[in-house]
Parts: structure tokens; sequence; C-alpha cells
């Protein structure tokens, strides 16, 4: 089995409707994407101040699978599906998605090696203002 991560960048199209996006994300689009084999876990971050062009929401995903291409084939027809059910929120708005395939592994015991998630956690919601410090 190779393992991905599948991310989704998003906004709230209505920040007075947060409330109730969040809900809706939660409870219904999670639980949607879920149904698809392979992919195992979700979990959700947010950053208070997004960069233009950026979501304020990032979904990650973890995945598991013998095919990528069958798993994402999958998701858009769940996602099809569930639109066609009415599970689609007009207040979801799509920045970026993709998948990743997990090229390098961390050990977990080394006491240096941050987890995969932390790693993409930090580099994608710490602004580029603040990562051009660490670049050469």
């Amino acid at each position: 089995m190779e393992k991905w991560i599948f991310v989704g960048e998003f906004n709230c199209t209505d920040p007075a409707r947060e409330e109730e996006f969040d809900h809706w994300h939660k409870t219904v689009h999670v639980q949607d994407v879920l149904e698809t084999p392979g992919i195992l876990r979700a979990t959700r971050y947010e950053i208070s101040e997004p960069l233009e062009g950026h979501g304020k929401y990032l979904a990650i995903y973890e995945v598991e699978t013998e095919d990528i291409q069958q798993t994402s084939l999958k998701l858009g027809e769940i996602m099809t599906t569930a639109c066609e059910q009415g599970h689609w929120s007009e207040l979801l708005t799509l920045v970026h998605t993709a998948f990743y395939s997990k090229i390098i592994p961390f050990h977990p015991c080394h006491p240096h090696s941050p987890s995969l998630l932390f790693a993409l956690r930090w580099y994608i919601l710490h602004p580029i203002r603040t990562r051009k410090k660490f670049v050469s």
C-alpha cells in the first residue's frame, strides 16, 4: 500500500455564516469524503490571516491505496453523488486540491524528526514572509 495525503485548501464564502459552514463541513462533507475506499482520516486546520489567494482552511486526508488513480476517480464519483443528493454547500469555495505521495519517511522515534503532518502543517500555515529567513 502506498501512503498519500489528499489536501484541500478552501474558504467559506460568507463570514457571517461561518458556524453553519463549520457544522456542514464536519458533519456532512468530511463524512462523504471518508466514504472513499482508502481515505482513512481527516484533519482540518485554520489560519487566522491567510495570504491573498490562499484559503483560510486546510483539510488533510490520510490515504493508503494500491491505485491512486482509482481512489481519485472514486472520490470524484462520491462527490458527484453527494452534490446530486444536495450534500454540497454554496458556502464552500475551493482554492486548491491535490494528492501528494509520501516520498520521505520520518522516523517517529528520532527526537529531531517531526511527523509528516506536523512538517506539512508548519510549511503551509506559516506565511511565506516567515519562511524566507530559512531559505539560503
